[in-house]
């Protein structure tokens, strides 16, 4: 089997590689099981708000687990001729999780958006699905990803400069979290092209990095109705 080239990496790296993206992934589901879990141990399925809220938060970190699986196969495993492909889908996968969190945030944490964060992110989903052009696909993708973890970060800004004591807290846990993942996405990319970075390093750590981050995210958002 031929596997993608950019991954053609000799050992040890190529395992610590896949590891990194392995423990990616099982953390992100660990952070699903984890929501339920606790909402289940403390008793806040009571109400359709919350049910439906953890029931979204699960399934948004579900679909991430999935994202990070999908392309630990396109990776390491995947053929070159499918490479295209499976990029495509796997890319869909992340947006469609990104878009489904600024969906649960605009409906149960700020309102007062109107969804225009889901909207916006919905039409740069729409536009990656249709464009079959791999570099304009690639900017649509990097600009829709950017604004999709850019609205969170705003709604949790706001929470966290207009609320006081536990509220804020937990707004500015998020907001920690999603610069983590920033950072993870963009900011070693950006460290890689500079060349500050090498590649080997920015792959092996990037993945860990946005762990972190993850675990942040999510430790917010399954706390936050919590005193309600």
């Amino acid at each position: 089997m031929l596997f993608v080239s950019a991954y053609d990496y000799p050992e040890p790296i190529r395992t610590i590689m896949m590891i990194s993206q392995i423990a990616t992934g099982i953390g992100l589901f660990l952070i699903a099981f984890f929501a339920f879990f606790y909402y289940l141990k403390e008793g806040y399925f009571e109400t359709k708000r919350t049910k439906s809220y953890i029931i979204g938060i699960a399934s948004v970190f579900s679909i991430l687990g999935l994202y990070r699986f999908f392309f630990f196969y396109h990776d390491f495993f995947a053929p070159d001729e499918n490479s295209f492909v499976l990029w495509r889908i796997g890319n869909l996968i992340l947006l469609v999780g990104l878009i489904s969190l600024n969906f649960l945030l605009e409906r149960y944490i700020y309102k007062k958006t109107k969804y225009i964060f889901t909207v916006i992110s919905m039409i740069f989903g729409f536009l990656y699905l249709i464009i079959i052009n791999k570099t304009i696909a690639t900017i649509i993708l990097n600009i829709g990803t950017f604004l999709m973890i850019l609205f969170p970060l705003i709604i949790h800004l706001i929470i966290a400069i207009r609320g006081s004591g536990w509220v804020r807290k937990n707004a500015l846990i998020i907001v920690l979290g999603i610069i983590i993942l920033s950072f993870s996405f963009f900011g070693l990319f950006v460290l890689e092209t500079l060349g500050i970075l090498n590649t080997t390093t920015s792959r092996i750590f990037g993945h860990p990095i946005a762990l972190v981050g993850y675990i942040f995210i999510g430790y917010g958002l399954i706390v936050m109705l919590r005193e309600e």
